[in-house]
């Protein structure tokens, strides 16, 4: 094992920063992880002199009252692992890595990673690094090579590096252009399947790449995942002078506020089937639980007593579904009946935790598919933006298409998304930070290749 424990060190010298304490925090998920991550990464820094402070997240030690596979929407949660962290200063933290098989574990890495950030931003943090411990098993998403591979330029070890406070990685460079893609030859109409996890992801993620295969003649299928019972601003429409008629609610009355979850539910449904329409594509709905909901104008989340009270309709919390629902079940039954050629997923990492659990679900329910005897072809992860998450992993595209051609028709069924107050200028504002050389492109990650492993 080639562990390099004086790095840090020279680094923080070099850069003037203030000194972290010889302290090594291992955080796991439940009693006795945070020892077996430790082992034997922490035993140079034992013999050291450090002080190696084992903790874990859930049961005992910090003992956080909440499911680990939700805990990145909890911001107690966080806030309350962020202020363990900076009260230690450590030198090192380590935890789970995304990616793994197990979902808890996975969580603990997000929820610690997410914590770890905000610890950073404290006045007089004194952190070092944050270790990912690499994943033993043969599951989850960590175990593709296609994903693993960004993560080995910052292995250590038996640890990813995946954070440095006194190094801090550059920012990431613009996007460039990835080979064009290859696509599978089913032998019939091959057939795309977009997985958004808000109404208007699939635009945002990969609408052009959507619309231009249904253009070349694939069918298409327009996944929503959760029911969208929150993010319905009504008073966005017409925020300016807006009148009765502008707001889309049976009584007509001026806000500003949101709508109810019910009412949600119904607007932001009918808007995905139109904007599926504008593809030409069919629509289906996962129904997984939004992490919130609006009622009487209040913000019910999930983990509110009044939740389970109000038994909202849904599958299935979207930010551990992976870890077993009916919405995930229902994901694999859609791979079986369409059988898709080209699977168009987010990026697990997103910033945006309720984005990144969708990919691994849309991954699960892939890889279940498959292994139950469906004929799926690949599974493509949108890379939007320049990826800010991970800062030490460099996610570069494997495959890249010119959307040029479809600009028009994503806006279009952007502008279906009434109730978020579309713009069609925004819009076109936003789609242009994606334009390279006079072109539009769209990134992805080839993540799985089931038409190439036979």
């Amino acid at each position: 094992m080639s562990l390099r424990p004086l790095t840090l060190a020279l680094i923080a010298v070099t850069c003037g920063a203030a000194q972290p304490d010889r302290t090594v925090l291992v955080l796991g998920a439940h009693a006795g992880d945070a020892e077996r991550l430790g082992n034997p990464g922490v035993e140079p820094f034992r013999a050291r002199g450090y002080r190696i402070v084992n903790t874990a997240l859930a049961g005992s030690g910090l003992n956080l009252a909440v499911d680990l596979t939700v805990a990145t929407r909890r911001s107690q949660a966080q806030a309350e692992v962020a202020r363990f962290i900076a009260a230690n200063n450590p030198e090192i933290v380590i935890t789970h890595s995304i990616g793994e098989a197990n979902v808890v574990n996975h969580g603990a890495a997000d929820l610690v990673y997410r914590a770890w950030q905000d610890a950073r931003r404290k006045d007089g943090a004194r952190l070092g690094q944050l270790w990912f411990r690499v994943p033993e098993d043969r599951g989850g998403m960590m175990s593709e090579a296609a994903f693993r591979r960004f993560f080995e330029p910052a292995r250590q070890g038996d640890y990813f590096v995946v954070a440095d406070a006194q190094a801090p990685a550059e920012a990431p460079a613009v996007l460039q252009p990835g080979p064009a893609p290859t696509y599978p030859s089913p032998g019939r109409r091959p057939l795309v399947m977009a997985i958004g996890t808000h109404a208007d992801d699939v635009e945002w993620a990969f609408g052009g790449t959507f619309g231009k295969l249904i253009e070349q003649g694939w069918k298409g299928v327009y996944v929503v995942a959760i029911n969208n019972t929150a993010g319905n601003r009504l008073d966005v429409l017409h925020p300016n002078q807006p009148k009765p008629e502008d707001f889309l609610n049976v009584q007509h009355v001026q806000g500003p506020f949101a709508a109810d979850a019910l009412e949600t539910i119904q607007i932001r449904q009918e808007e995905s089937r139109r904007a599926a329409a504008v593809y030409g594509a069919t629509p289906e709905f996962l129904n997984l639980h939004e992490t919130w909901f609006w009622l009487g104008r209040q913000e019910v989340y999930f983990y509110d007593p009044r939740w389970n009270a109000y038994d909202p309709p849904g599958t299935g919390v979207i930010t551990s579904a992976a870890a077993g629902s009916k919405g995930l079940d229902q994901a694999v039954v859609l791979m079986k009946r369409y059988q898709p050629d080209v699977v168009l997923a987010m990026m697990l990492a997103a910033g945006n935790p309720e984005h990144g659990e969708t990919g691994d679900v849309a991954y699960r329910a892939f890889v279940r598919a498959a292994r139950e005897g469906a004929h799926v072809g690949q599974l493509w992860m949108g890379i939007v933006d320049p990826p800010r998450y991970l800062e030490r992993v460099r996610i570069a595209p494997d495959i890249s298409v010119d959307v040029t051609s479809q600009v028009d028709r994503v806006l279009t069924a952007l502008e279906q998304h009434v109730s978020q107050g579309q713009r069609r200028a925004d819009n076109q504002a936003r789609l242009d930070r994606s334009r390279i050389g006079g072109r539009y492109y769209e990134h992805f990650m080839l993540l799985v290749d089931r038409k190439a492993s036979k």
